[in-house]
């Protein structure tokens, strides 16, 4: 039982597997975990035939009983194999789709609903899709504030967000199949509230970073200066027990109206701060902005080390405590 929501710092390095560790989060998420001073990386798992490196790669059977894995798969693979794993007794963070909305899992994003993840005894844990990672972090604290009729939401999506390591054709592709579905429920579900969200999502030539212009209507209509108040004084659990993982300010806004831009702020605060930009009135809502988040680091793989850091600090704690 934990007494105190603080989490300590880990006394030694806990070990990580990774599956579908060759693919754009899994190397993402390589790199991270060498950077930690928690984590080591256990298992790597990847297919054979993309195997291009003198890393050891196995397959998933090679990973032991009640091990912490993080899953980077696609879809259409990952389900029969988080299955496997979850029946050995492992705890599985995943970044697919397969299992995010099945009941064993928790949808969880350690800036929004840190404190559900920590008081939590799942043994799968879902991040979020990428987009609705930064928007339902950016509507958080409006929504505690202020309270959230509606919001509308266009996105400008890189192309590493399709699993693709180069940009090639300079082609805007005005669908990606199933992605607004997830935007107009994902941020609801962490927020554990109830409002329309309207959203078009399209695919730019842009290698990382995805871009959204929100248009958002209130309950309670605040002040502009009410509105980045709240962004920049936004702290989650993250950020109170200062993790790693965590950017010491999740959310800024940028009063330069050229602001953000994905060559200039995508790798802020280690790629897991979202920037925020030309908050202004909205002739149809309240107010509109520009938002920009890394995508592989805030939207899938620091989100899910993040997790890991709040998962592993409180069974320490626990085992230390009992």
């Amino acid at each position: 039982m934990i007494k105190s929501n603080k989490i300590k710092n880990l006394i030694q390095k806990k070990t990580i597997s990774i599956i579908g560790a060759t693919g754009e989060v899994g190397k993402t998420l390589v790199k991270l975990i060498e950077l930690s001073p928690n984590f080591q990386i256990g298992i790597l798992c990847a297919s054979q035939k993309k195997i291009k490196s003198n890393r050891q790669y196995v397959t998933h059977d090679e990973i032991a009983p009640n091990s912490l894995v993080i899953s980077a798969l696609k879809s259409d693979v990952a389900k029969e194999i988080e299955e496997k794993l979850l029946k050995k007794g492992c705890r599985v963070i995943t970044n697919a789709q397969a299992l995010r909305y099945d009941l064993r899992a928790l949808l969880s994003l350690p800036d929004v609903n840190g404190e559900q993840i920590l008081n939590a005894k799942n043994q799968l844990y879902a991040v979020p899709n990428c987009v609705s990672t930064a928007l339902a972090l950016a509507l958080k604290p409006l929504s505690d504030l202020f309270g959230i009729e509606s919001v509308h939401v266009t996105t400008l999506q890189a192309v590493s967000g399709a699993g693709k390591s180069e940009v090639g054709e300079l082609n805007i592709i005005p669908y990606i199949e199933g992605e607004e579905e997830k935007i107009e429920y994902e941020p609801l579900k962490l927020l554990n509230v109830s409002f329309p969200i309207s959203s078009t999502a399209i695919r730019v030539p842009v290698l990382d970073g995805h871009t959204q212009s929100v248009s958002i209507k209130f309950k309670t209509l605040p002040q502009r200066e009410e509105i980045i108040s709240a962004w920049n004084n936004y702290k989650g659990l993250p950020q109170k027990n200062n993790l790693f993982f965590a950017a010491k300010n999740p959310i800024v806004y940028l009063e330069d109206p050229f602001s953000p831009q994905t060559l200039l702020h995508l790798n802020d605060d280690k790629g897991m701060r979202i920037s925020i930009g030309r908050l202004r009135k909205c002739l149809n809502f309240h107010f509109k902005f520009v938002m920009l988040s890394h995508n592989r680091i805030q939207g899938a793989a620091g989100a899910a080390l993040a997790i890991c850091e709040i998962l592993t600090a409180r069974k320490e704690n626990e085992e230390a405590s009992s």
